[in-house]
């Protein structure tokens, strides 16, 4: 796979959902430089990456995610299956365990139903 040009627009979608929950329920990756949302998204995004600058490295000199440091790299990484993928005993040590069906328990508790598969536990 060859890196795109500068020039070139990927097709983008910008969430505009103000449920960060909702929105990486459905994401299929997550990229950032430095945010707690990159823990929120474990076990909710397909795949999460950050971006491997001084400050992500002064920010979390230690996390479970894949990193990247250039654009090409992050093309390189996305022909990957398995990369910025979690394991289950990384996704522990961020949430507990049956956090999806507590979470679902949670939602539904508030009149809120989910029947997207991937929310099944």
């Amino acid at each position: 796979m060859t890196a795109p040009s500068s020039r070139c627009i990927w097709p983008s979608w910008l969430d505009k959902n103000d449920d960060l929950y909702a929105s990486l329920s459905t994401a299929h990756v997550v990229i950032s430089e430095v945010s707690t949302g990159l823990f929120d998204a474990a076990g909710l995004a397909d795949k999460i990456f950050i971006w491997d600058t001084p400050k992500s490295r002064f920010t979390y000199p230690q996390h479970p995610f894949q990193t990247f440091s250039s654009a090409s790299m992050f093309w390189d990484l996305m022909s990957d299956e398995r990369a910025g993928q979690l394991d289950r005993s990384k996704l522990e040590a961020i949430w507990a365990t049956g956090w999806q069906k507590n979470y679902l328990n949670f939602l539904a508790e508030h009149g809120v139903v989910c029947n997207d598969s991937k929310s099944a536990a």
